[in-house]
């Protein structure tokens, strides 16, 4: 936020594919704690795998690298149970057209976010394949766009207070008796 001029207050992580399991990790893993994770407002996981096990997919290999650098404690499943009870809300999608097994992780750790009393929403991006939701952003069809926009007013937005009982009679003239 520093750097580009955003406020601190209002920090949301954004991960797609690859990068969705790695911001998956990093929310979910102790050894990562403290620091600008302690000030998220709220994450979004798009078309993500929640797992990461050998033999890596043919899909796998180009984004998480050899199968030898794979940690499976580091694998979210392993550690959703961190975030019991937390306040965080999480965006979850899938597009409707990803391949079978990235719908499926991406559904499991849903899943297993909302069990474990997190705030999730889950959205399946119909028509969209496994880039077109980022894609589209901005383009004539931005329905994802919207999406992402809406929920991140809606989880970062400061509360507006609400009136109190006759506040409008104190800032009109005359009250509510007024002819």
């Amino acid at each position: 936020a520093d750097l580009y001029g955003g406020d601190p207050g209002r920090l949301v992580v954004i991960g797609h594919s690859a990068g969705a399991g790695r911001v998956a990790t990093w929310l979910l893993d102790d050894a990562f704690r403290g620091g600008a994770r302690e000030r998220l407002k709220a994450a979004v996981l798009m078309s993500g795998a929640d797992e990461a096990g050998a033999p890596l997919s043919v899909g796998q290999s180009p984004c998480l690298g050899d199968e030898a650098d794979l940690d499976p404690p580091h694998s979210p499943p392993g550690q959703v149970a961190i975030i019991h009870g937390s306040p965080l809300p999480v965006l979850v999608t899938q597009a409707s057209n990803d391949p079978d097994d990235l719908r499926r992780q991406s559904a499991a750790l849903a899943e297993s976010l909302g069990r474990r009393g997190a705030a999730v929403q889950f959205v399946v991006l119909e028509g969209h394949n496994h880039v077109s939701p980022l894609m589209s952003l901005g383009s004539d069809d931005d329905t994802a766009g919207l999406m992402l926009r809406r929920f991140v007013f809606r989880t970062t937005a400061p509360a507006r207070p609400r009136p109190s009982q006759g506040a409008y009679d104190a800032v009109t003239p005359g009250g509510a008796d007024a002819p």
